[in-house]
């Protein structure tokens, strides 16, 4: 009951491919790929949820696997995968996969409005999100986190205080206060906020001003100079950027000519870079090997997702059609569904499938007004389209939104419109 078209026939490609790779990782759990591995990441599958509450009219696999994945460590963190060998031997955690965790929980929320399910997943929200105060410092940063600190398969430096995990962990601590606030409970709202509050006064500490970006991060409290897409996306996404900043950072943040694709870890071209891949995650990244003065480091294609809301909540989401048609570098390779990075990885990894949601959410601009979609938002931002047209799933029926480039927009909905 779904559909996508719009005057781009690659883009609608795109979506094609983004819908049936998620539908190849979707066994009894959101699995990371069908073939390597077959685990339930807790932070991979986000992607898939968002593919699914924009594009699929059954949403039991969505709302199931934050339920699945609610399943706390004795020190409150939720595990880094379920359903697989690393829960049972539970080797390890990844601090960030929590906090997409925890936006997982946050979709459900608007998607489905579902009291019920909300209350019981919120105090399993928050014991995950308290987890890191003991690693807050006098500012309210977050430096030194013990595990293993992801983000993404892009070389990106996370050591010391890193600008990418107290942004996700900032737009978290947002996520919980919504929750919150909308269940009645008022303490624990204020106390998200007022950690909010506290990151966003001292995230300043990563910004290059003559460079016009945010840092990786900060060691012994000195700002080093390389900087990823990563840090200045998830600020995006968590709101930190002050709107005097906003126009020539994502200048800075987007220009093509100066981001490189590179990974430390999964640019399987030689056995040598595997190998060697290994040993970074457990001691570290070497020093870049790339300009980093003139030079950021794109992301991969999961962060991609971070990148994208950032861009939409700075008011750019005009920005993504441009942004949706990196995935064409693998149509034209010849793949049928989404691999794990640019280079490298698995050939079918649903965290990849961000533009299929994207056309939605973003291009069209269709998104819950409230929770449960008891209204409805439509904010087209076409980015160059003549015309883009969706069907998408709702708890009240089909929603029909045709938009074209000289503004006219049609909507067809059971619930009604709000537009910005």
């Amino acid at each position: 009951g779904t559909a996508f078209a719009c005057s781009d026939p690659d883009l609608e490609h795109i979506f094609a491919v983004g819908l049936r790779t998620v539908d190849l990782c979707a066994f009894d759990a959101y699995v990371d790929c069908p073939t390597r591995e077959q685990r339930a990441w807790t932070g991979d599958a986000v992607v898939h949820q968002m593919v699914d509450l924009a594009a699929n009219p059954d949403w039991s696999m969505a709302r199931w696997h934050p339920q699945l994945t609610a399943v706390s460590r004795a020190d409150g963190m939720v595990p880094m995968a379920v359903a697989s060998d690393f829960a049972f031997e539970d080797r390890t955690m990844i601090p960030d996969w929590s906090l997409h965790w925890v936006r997982s929980v946050h979709n459900l929320w608007r998607y489905t409005g579902d009291r019920e399910l909300i209350a019981a997943l919120l105090p399993v929200a928050e014991r995950t999100i308290r987890w890191f105060e003991t690693y807050r410092n006098a500012d309210g940063l977050l430096d030194g986190v013990s595990g293993w600190t992801l983000i993404d398969w892009a070389s990106v430096y996370s050591s010391g205080c890193s600008s990418a995990l107290n942004a996700l962990w900032a737009r978290a601590l947002e996520d919980l206060a919504d929750l919150a606030g909308w269940l009645g409970n008022d303490g624990t709202a204020a106390w998200a906020r007022a950690r909010y509050a506290e990151v966003r006064a001292a995230f300043d500490a990563f910004w290059d001003d003559g460079r016009d970006r945010y840092v990786d991060h900060l060691v012994d409290g000195e700002r080093q100079v390389v900087a990823a897409q990563h840090g200045g996306a998830a600020a995006l996404a968590a709101g930190l950027v002050p709107a005097d900043r906003l126009d020539r950072m994502i200048t800075r943040l987007t220009d093509r000519s100066r981001l490189l694709r590179h990974s430390w870890v999964m640019d399987t071209a030689t056995v040598e870079q595997a190998n060697s891949g290994q040993a970074y995650l457990a001691f570290g990244y070497p020093e870049p090997d790339w300009d980093v003065d003139e030079q950021m480091v794109a992301c991969e294609p999961f962060f991609r997702y971070v990148l994208h809301d950032g861009l939409a909540r700075a008011g750019r989401a005009d920005l993504l059609v441009e942004q949706c048609r990196d995935w064409q570098v693998f149509v034209d390779a010849g793949e049928t569904s989404w691999p794990e990075n640019w280079n490298g990885g698995t050939r079918c990894h649903g965290w990849s499938s961000t533009p299929t949601r994207d056309l939605i959410v973003h291009v069209l601009g269709i998104t819950p007004a409230e929770p449960g979609f008891g209204s409805i938002r439509v904010a087209p931002a076409l980015g160059g389209l003549e015309w883009a047209r969706a069907t998408v799933p709702s708890p009240h029926g089909p929603i029909t939104v045709e938009a074209r480039a000289d503004g006219t927009v049609e909507v067809d909905s059971p619930v009604p419109v709000v537009r910005p």
